[in-house]
């Protein structure tokens, strides 16, 4: 099922003996953008810690009542290691959530289906995981081949896949808040310096593509109107 990430922020997260927190953000590898982790913001629980959560770990969300439920407990939660969201994840931390349970050790079922062409252009330190927070990137600059798009507002998350599927972009006053959905195997390369995005992608093809409206679903229906307008093969297709 496609989701906006935006309307996941704020689901509560359900152990197996009660609630742990709420849903604060999501940590996306930025070279296939997949979501690995969830971050969990603990709350009255453990006051202001943060905390990651595989959505492997995840059973279905109850969308009528925001709850995302967990086959762990809240001492597991509890004893797992903290995250500093401000800093890009290391593998020192992924080694950690592994060891507390809190990421599958099953490989993760990428299948992709847009070419993910995407060059990071930034130094990494050698035991960096190229993983991102969503929240980092919502308000970087779109860019297409001649110029500015818009700036980045919501992402579309594939909720069985836990892939990411479309970037939301903002063209701003000049086209009066008029959205569109760009799909991320387009993305080129992310600058964080600069924090601009690159897409692969002509800016007077994006001014006339269909519109997106928050409060409507993104379903198949949809997809179709945005790859026929754009002429490109579409991603399960492939």
């Amino acid at each position: 099922m496609l989701r906006s990430e935006k309307s996941l922020k704020g689901y509560r997260i359900h152990a197996k003996d009660g609630e742990i927190g709420r849903v604060h953000d999501f940590l996306a590898d930025d070279a296939l953008w997949f979501v690995r982790y969830m971050v969990v913001d603990t709350g009255s629980l453990i006051p202001r810690r943060k905390v990651l959560i595989s959505p492997q770990m995840l059973d279905d969300p109850d969308g009528a009542r925001e709850i995302f439920p967990v086959e762990r407990t809240i001492k597991q939660i509890k004893e797992s290691p903290e995250i500093d969201t401000a800093m890009p994840v290391s593998r020192q931390h992924h080694q950690e959530a592994l060891a507390f349970g809190l990421m599958a050790t099953t490989p993760w079922p990428v299948t992709a289906a847009d070419p993910v062409s995407t060059v990071i252009r930034a130094e990494e330190e050698p035991d960096v995981v190229r993983l991102r927070s969503l929240n980092e990137l919502r308000g970087y600059v779109a860019t297409a081949r001649d110029g500015t798009i818009g700036r980045i507002r919501d992402f579309i998350l594939d909720s069985d896949e836990w892939l990411i599927r479309y970037v939301v972009v903002d063209m701003g006053t000049l086209f009066a808040g008029r959205k569109v959905l760009l799909p991320v195997g387009w993305l080129l390369d992310v600058s964080w310096a600069e924090r601009t995005a690159h897409f692969d992608i002509d800016k007077s093809r994006v001014q006339g593509a269909p519109v997106y409206e928050p409060t409507q679903p993104v379903n198949r229906s949809y997809e179709l109107r945005v790859y026929d307008y754009y002429g490109r093969p579409r991603y399960w297709e492939r």
